[in-house]
């Protein structure tokens, strides 16, 4: 029972993508959903924020803010964000998914350009549970930010057996 943190990759002919998701094994605490919804916020904001322009660190300032109030709640246990909030993907080195051109970070003085693919990943650890993020991909324009994976609703992996015996008992009399 506990966090499960994922992040996969891709790559074909040198082109790189990533994902980074986390469920929750078993009966999720209360401060599992709330802050799961900050993290997907903070995906969304910082892909709203990546216009041709925007200052990286601006871009990963917005999405630390989410997070920080999501950390302000009662009950939240104390957790850290990683330094990096995103980086640039897509056409990489044969070690590293990112390629390198631009990071999110409060420290980046990277500003960011149409057409560069950014893996957005605002990623905390959580005190005394693991590592829980979301993340998504969004190419830098001026028209409104289009993620490239759809956003799904959480799926904690914590429904009793009886409530599937129930399900697949009304399946097979349909």
């Amino acid at each position: 029972e506990g966090l499960v943190f994922v992040e996969v990759g891709a790559s074909h002919a040198r082109y790189h993508a990533a994902r980074m998701h986390t469920e929750y094994v078993g009966r999720p605490p209360p401060w599992y959903a709330p802050l799961e919804r900050a993290l997907r916020r903070a995906v969304r904001e910082g892909a709203a924020a990546a216009r041709p322009g925007a200052a990286a660190r601006d871009v990963d300032a917005r999405m630390r803010r989410i997070v920080a109030e999501a950390a302000a709640a009662p009950g939240t246990p104390s957790l850290t964000m990683h330094r990096r909030s995103g980086y640039s993907i897509g056409l990489g080195n044969d070690v590293d998914w990112a390629d390198g051109v631009m990071r999110l970070d409060p420290t980046s003085a990277d500003v960011l350009e149409a057409g560069v693919a950014l893996h957005v990943i605002p990623w905390v650890c959580v005190e005394g549970h693991g590592s829980m993020g979301f993340s998504d991909v969004v190419v830098v324009a001026d028209a409104p930010y289009s993620l490239f994976t759809s956003e799904t609703a959480s799926r904690c992996l914590n429904a009793p057996r009886r409530r599937r015996r129930r399900a697949a008992r009304s399946t097979e009399r349909s």
